[in-house]
C-alpha cells in the first residue's frame, strides 16, 4: 500500500495558523505582564504625589516639549521620503513626509505599526496600490528597528570606550557597506548612503523625543543627557519588544529601573505628560486630518504609452531603435502625445535612448526619473537635444 505524505502547502498552512493566533495574543499578554510588573514595582507608591508633580509643570515646559515633539516628527517623516525614493513610487517628497508623519503618529499609539501605518498611508496616498503601501510600511518599521539597534549599541559603546572607538567603528562600517553595495532592480532608489541617512534621522528623532521627556522633569532632577538618552533608548527598546500599544508598561518599568536616582513621582509625571504630548496629541491631530479624503495628485507630464497609443508612437518613431519597446524598453509621451522619449531603466538610471520624438521636454524627463527614484541619463542623443541639455546644465 503506497504511503501518502501530506502536501507541503498544507504543512505551511498548519504552521502559519498558530503563528497568526500568537501574533494577536502576544501584544495583550505583553501589556498584561508589563502592567503587572509595574504595579508590583510601585506597590508602595502614593498616587496623590503624581497629581502634585503634574501640577508643578510650568507652561514653558509644556511649550518646549511640544516644539521638540514637532522636531522629532519632522525627522520621522523623512523615513517615508527616503523609502518612497527607494521604491520609485513617484510620490513627491512633501506628500510622502506628510503621510509618514500621520501614519506613525497613529500607529505608535494604537500598535500593530505595519498594519495601522499601512492603512493610514493608503488613505493619504490613494494613487498607490496595497502592495506598494505594505512594502513601504514594512521597510519603514524594519529600518527604524535596525537604526534603533545600531544607535542603542553605539550609546552603550560610547559609555564604555568613549567617542574615538565608536567613530572608527562607524566609519569602518560605512566603508564596508559601500564596498559591498550592489544595485537592486526591485529597489531602484537604493544607494549605499541610505543606511547612514536613516541613522541620522533616527538620531534626531530619538534625541528630540528624549529631550521631550527630560524637559518635563524638574530641572534639578534632570540627569546628564548621555544618561537620559541611554535610558530612553533602552526603555524604548523594551516597549518595542513588549509588543504592547505604545510600549505601555514596559517603557515605564524600564525607566524606573534605569533612572533610580530620580524621584518616582516626578519621573512618572514626566512620562505621563510625555505620553500626552508625544502620543495622544499627534494621534488626535492625525485622526482629524484623515477625516477629509486625500485628493489624487496631478499625474506627471510624461506617461507610459501602451496599446494603440504605443502603436501610433511607433509609427512616428524618429529612428529604428524605437523597436526596442519589444525588448523591455518603454515609450513615455507628454500629455498631448506630440513628443516623447524611448526609455530603459538600468541600475539607478532612467536612460533616454537616442533621438526623442518631437521636441520632448528635458525637465519632464528629469521629473519622471526623480519620481521613480532614479537619475535621468541621455544615451546616444542627437546633437540638437545634447545642445539643449548642455544649456540646461545637464
Amino acid at each position: 500500500m503506497p504511503i501518502r505524505f501530506p502536501k507541503l502547502h498544507d504543512n505551511r498552512q498548519a504552521l502559519a495558523r498558530p503563528l497568526r493566533h500568537a501574533s494577536k495574543v502576544l501584544p495583550v499578554l505583553g501589556l498584561g505582564a508589563c502592567l503587572y510588573l509595574l504595579s508590583h514595582h510601585l506597590s508602595d507608591f502614593d498616587v496623590s504625589q503624581l497629581g502634585l508633580a503634574l501640577g508643578q509643570l510650568t507652561a514653558m515646559q509644556w511649550i518646549s516639549a511640544c516644539l521638540l515633539t514637532g522636531v522629532s516628527f519632522a525627522a520621522v517623516g523623512q523615513y517615508d521620503a527616503v523609502f518612497h525614493r527607494v521604491l520609485g513610487t513617484g510620490v513627491a517628497p512633501g506628500r510622502a513626509r506628510a503621510a509618514g508623519v500621520r501614519a506613525i503618529a497613529l500607529s505608535q499609539t494604537v500598535g500593530f505599526s505595519s498594519l495601522s501605518g499601512g492603512l493610514v498611508r493608503l488613505r493619504c496616498l490613494p494613487e498607490l496600490d496595497l502592495w506598494t503601501v505594505s512594502r513601504l510600511s514594512v521597510l519603514v518599521s524594519l529600518s527604524f528597528l535596525a537604526s534603533w539597534a545600531v544607535l542603542a549599541g553605539g550609546v552603550v559603546l560610547w559609555g564604555q570606550t568613549g567617542p574615538t572607538a565608536l567613530i572608527i567603528l562607524f566609519l569602518g562600517l560605512i566603508g564596508w557597506r559601500v564596498a559591498r553595495f550592489r544595485p537592486d532592480s526591485t529597489l531602484p532608489g537604493l544607494s549605499p548612503i541610505i543606511g547612514p541617512t536613516l541613522l541620522l534621522w533616527t538620531t534626531i528623532d530619538t534625541c528630540a523625543a528624549a529631550l521631550v521627556l527630560g524637559l518635563l522633569l524638574p530641572p534639578e532632577l534632570m540627569p546628564e543627557f548621555q544618561t537620559l538618552f541611554a535610558a530612553f533608548l533602552l526603555s524604548l527598546g523594551a516597549g518595542l519588544l513588549s509588543q504592547s500599544p505604545a510600549g505601555l508598561g514596559a517603557f515605564e518599568l524600564a525607566l524606573l529601573v534605569l533612572l533610580p536616582q530620580i524621584e518616582q513621582a516626578s519621573l512618572l509625571a514626566a512620562v505621563l505628560a510625555y505620553r500626552a504630548i508625544y502620543f495622544l496629541l499627534p494621534a488626535l491631530i492625525a485622526l482629524a486630518l484623515l477625516i477629509k479624503p486625500a485628493m489624487v495628485p496631478q499625474l506627471p507630464a510624461l506617461q507610459t504609452a501602451d496599446g494603440s497609443t504605443r502603436l501610433r508612437a511607433l509609427a512616428r518613431a524618429p529612428q529604428a531603435d524605437w523597436s526596442l519597446v519589444h525588448q523591455g524598453a518603454e515609450i513615455a509621451l507628454n500629455r498631448d502625445q506630440s513628443a516623447g522619449w524611448l526609455l530603459r531603466m538600468t541600475g539607478r538610471c532612467l536612460v533616454a535612448l537616442g533621438r526623442p520624438l518631437g521636441r520632448a521636454d528635458l525637465m519632464e524627463l528629469r521629473d519622471l526619473a526623480a519620481r521613480r527614484g532614479r537619475a535621468a541619463v541621455l544615451y546616444k542623443s542627437d546633437a540638437r537635444t545634447a545642445a539643449r541639455a548642455r544649456r540646461q546644465g545637464w
